[in-house]
């Protein structure tokens, strides 16, 4: 794990302020795609300068590498045409942590030893042990001292961005109800349905005629089994060749429409009453069984159910739409030199 001195500026920030995670204004995309190519492997030393700090490009790798563990994690990766993008991105996003830490700088915004006692605290809990935490510091060629320091920075554009902004952002009912009138194709739950399925397995392409006639056999003892009342969960799990329903008798859980390849949508989605069982369906996975667990109609989802998320989620857009446009603001007073 490698984090850079600003990155951990620069992950307070991100908790913080919703602006600095999400997309760069229509504009600033525009200027990033007119701009040259960015040759990662021969950043400058300073990759921009903020009203005359410095940016440097260890910076940006540590934030690049920052989020680059973070697509990791849930199995992505950047790819490789969105390089550019995602380097000026990142940048950007530096830019306006540093024109927000700069602000709350200049206004002097008071943050307590207090305060950043406890988020000190929050910080060394990340680590399994003191002895781990002591030994992070010592890689990373900080001391405690610094940690501190960049605490008090980030905390500070966090409570001036809290205080000025987010306190004057409120959104009631009236406007939450209005955004649900005018937006009912957000509110529609699709036709959902339950089901389970045992499919034997065949490549239609390379299989030849005594393959296709076995499988085809297979599945129609299946199919007949199931139509006498023999348990279908076991059938599954004697007869399946789907690794990830097998051992769970075949059940695939809830999906809704377009998540199934064609013939298997139209046969589940055709079954009525639970535990109907469809006709053997080829698909280019080979046969299947198909019985169905529960089926659900579209509906239009009731306001009151979605009142909370649909005021948190508009509230959220508003912070987001605010400090933007403050960030904004900043930019424009600023003094902004890019490099790359």
């Amino acid at each position: 794990m490698t984090f850079g001195r600003f990155a951990l500026v620069t992950l307070a920030l991100l908790a913080a302020t919703p602006v600095l995670a999400a997309d760069p204004p229509a504009e600033n995309r525009k200027k990033a795609a007119a701009a040259a190519p960015v040759d990662d492997k021969n950043l400058p030393d300073v990759v921009a300068k903020v009203n005359g700090v410095n940016i440097k490009k260890t910076d940006l790798q540590n934030a690049v590498e920052t989020m680059k563990m973070e697509l990791e994690m849930i199995g992505q990766a950047v790819p490789p045409d969105r390089k550019d993008a995602v380097y000026r991105d990142i940048l950007d996003k530096i830019i306006g942590s540093e024109l927000l830490a700069q602000e709350a700088k200049a206004r002097k915004i008071s943050v307590t030893e207090g305060e950043v006692d406890g988020e000190l605290t929050k910080f060394r809990e990340k680590f399994p042990s003191e002895t781990v935490f002591q030994n992070f510091l010592k890689e990373q060629g900080f001391t405690e001292q610094d940690i501190r320091d960049e605490i008090r920075k980030s905390y500070g554009v966090s409570k001036m961005i809290k205080n000025d902004i987010y306190a004057k952002i409120a959104v009631d009912e009236k406007a939450a109800r209005e955004f649900y009138t005018k937006n009912p194709k957000e509110f529609l739950e699709p036709e959902l349905v339950t089901a389970s399925h045992v499919l034997v397995k065949v490549d239609f392409k390379t299989a030849d005629d005594k393959t296709k006639a076995e499988a085809k056999k297979e599945i129609d003892q299946v199919l007949a089994d199931a139509k006498a009342g023999k348990d279908f969960a076991g059938l599954a799990r004697e007869h399946s060749d789907d690794p990830g329903s097998k051992e769970k008798g075949g059940d695939l859980g809830e999906f809704a429409r377009d998540m199934m390849v064609p013939a298997f949508e139209e046969a589940a989605f055709g079954l009525q009453k639970p535990g109907d069982l469809s006709s053997v369906i080829e698909t280019p996975y080979g046969y299947h069984v198909i019985k169905l667990g529960s089926k659900k109609a579209a509906r239009s989802i009731p306001f009151e159910d979605v009142k909370e998320d649909l005021t948190n989620f508009l509230t959220m857009k508003k912070k987001d739409e605010s400090l933007r446009a403050y960030v904004d603001t900043l930019r424009k007073k600023a003094k902004v030199q890019i490099f790359i």
